[in-house]
């Protein structure tokens, strides 16, 4: 490879990494805590109680969920059913004054299956583990937040691209994930990087590449509509 070749290169790497990182890092430190919300919201007394009622109790059916959850909010309509296997007995629940309501200005509760008694879920509509979810998810900033995440993520996955460009002629002269411990310290943190980097390539690509298509996904949604 030429060295103009490696200098454009290396300039895309430096770039597309420096500018993206601290959102990088954002999304890291709020994604952790979203993975364990359950467990967090069992910590911080947060997480629904479902009744303990005999073994074998029949459910609803869906059309009397539906009439229990709009008994619970009148003048609101459903938008959403979920089913937790973590909470088999319970329904996760989602109404708004109308359908096409945004997510962030609806309303989350579950029922209970069997008996469609509604269940707060403090979390969902508040607390720390929203402001998590709304930093990870578009920064309290609506469709522009999603939309600069989604830039985001192509740098990222560009500082992925470009990286193993830069690191391909480093391999023909060294062992694959080689780290120099007998040169400077700038070359060992180099080399840790590198080694790091070829490391995790191929999570990295996925979790920019998922993520530039989540954070773009009411566009992408947006379009499909367009066309049916």
């Amino acid at each position: 490879m030429k060295s103009k070749t490696i200098r454009r290169w290396s300039f895309i790497h430096t770039w597309t990494s420096l500018i993206c990182t601290a959102f990088l890092l954002m999304l890291a430190l709020t994604g952790l805590p979203l993975i364990f919300h359950h467990e967090i919201d069992h910590l911080l007394g947060d997480a629904p109680q479902v009744k303990e009622l005999p073994a074998g109790t029949p459910t609803l059916d869906l059309q009397q969920l539906v009439l229990a959850a709009q008994a619970h909010r009148p003048g609101e309509v459903m938008q959403y059913f979920g089913w937790d296997d973590d909470e088999p007995n319970a329904v996760l629940t989602i109404m708004a004054p109308t359908a096409g309501t945004e997510p962030n200005s609806s309303h989350t509760f579950m029922l209970d299956a069997r008996t469609g008694e509604a269940i707060d879920v403090p979390s969902a509509n508040g607390g720390i583990m929203m402001v998590m979810l709304r930093l990870h998810v578009d920064m309290f900033a609506g469709l522009p937040g999603k939309l600069l995440l989604a830039f985001m993520g192509i740098l990222f996955v560009l500082a992925i691209i470009s990286g193993t460009v830069l690191y391909l002629p480093f391999m023909r002269r060294h062992d694959f994930a080689t780290v120099r411990t007998d040169k400077s310290r700038r070359l060992r943190w180099l080399d840790l990087h590198n080694l790091i980097g070829v490391v995790t390539l191929t999570w990295a690509l996925v979790v920019g590449v998922t993520g530039v298509i989540s954070a773009s996904a009411d566009l992408i949604i947006a379009a499909w509509r367009a066309e049916t």
